[in-house]
C-alpha cells in the first residue's frame, strides 16, 4: 500500500498525476490527518501509526492483534485520538500514551461496551467536546462528551451511514 499525494489548485476538473509520498505497512482502514502536528495518522487493521508529513517517518502508537482498530477521530486541539475496536469505543492521546476504553454513560447504567451492533462512523466535534457515533445495527447516532459522560442520541432509524462530520451545530452522513 503505497501513500500518494495529489496537488489540485481547486479550479481545474482534473487531478495532476499523483506522487508517491512513502509505502505504508499494510492496508488502510481508516485515516486522519492532525493539521497542528502535520501529521497522518492510520490504522492497518492491528496498529495505528503516526507518519509525520515533515520527516515521513513512522511510529506505532498502538498494537494489538486480537481486536482489530477500525474507525479514527482525531482532536487536534485536545491531542485526543479516539478508535473503535468491535463494539467497543477508545481514547489515547495522539503519542499513544494513555490508551483506554471509554465508559459510555447512560441513564440507567455505566459500560466499556456499546450495547448491540457495529460502529461504522465516528467523528469530533472539538468545540463542543463531543464524540459522534454510527451504530450500524441500531441504525442511530449518538455522542457522549470525550470523557464517556453525557449520552445522548439525536438520529434514529438512519440507514447506511458510512462517514460522519460535525461543524457547528450540524451533523453530516
Amino acid at each position: 500500500t503505497f501513500l500518494m499525494s495529489v496537488s489540485w489548485d481547486g479550479s481545474s476538473t482534473t487531478l495532476r498525476e499523483g506522487t508517491k509520498v512513502t509505502e505504508l505497512d499494510g492496508p488502510i482502514v481508516d485515516m486522519q490527518y492532525d493539521p497542528i502536528a502535520h501529521n497522518l495518522i492510520y490504522s492497518n487493521k492491528h496498529s495505528v501509526i503516526v507518519l509525520s508529513l515533515a520527516s515521513l517517518r513512522f511510529k506505532t502508537i498502538f498494537t494489538d492483534i486480537s481486536k482489530p482498530v477500525e474507525k479514527l477521530a482525531v482532536s487536534p486541539r485536545h491531542g485526543l485520538l479516539f478508535y473503535t475496536r468491535q463494539w467497543m469505543l477508545g481514547s489515547m492521546r495522539v503519542d499513544g500514551s494513555d490508551a483506554h476504553f471509554l465508559a459510555i454513560q447512560s441513564l440507567d447504567y455505566r459500560t466499556y461496551q456499546l450495547k448491540d451492533g457495529k460502529i461504522t462512523a465516528l467523528a469530533v466535534d472539538e468545540p463542543a467536546e463531543r464524540l459522534y457515533w454510527y451504530n450500524s445495527l441500531l441504525q442511530q447516532v449518538s455522542s457522549a462528551r470525550f470523557d464517556g459522560a453525557g449520552l445522548a442520541t439525536p438520529l434514529n432509524r438512519v440507514k447506511g451511514v458510512l462517514g460522519l462530520l460535525v461543524h457547528g451545530d450540524l451533523v453530516y452522513w
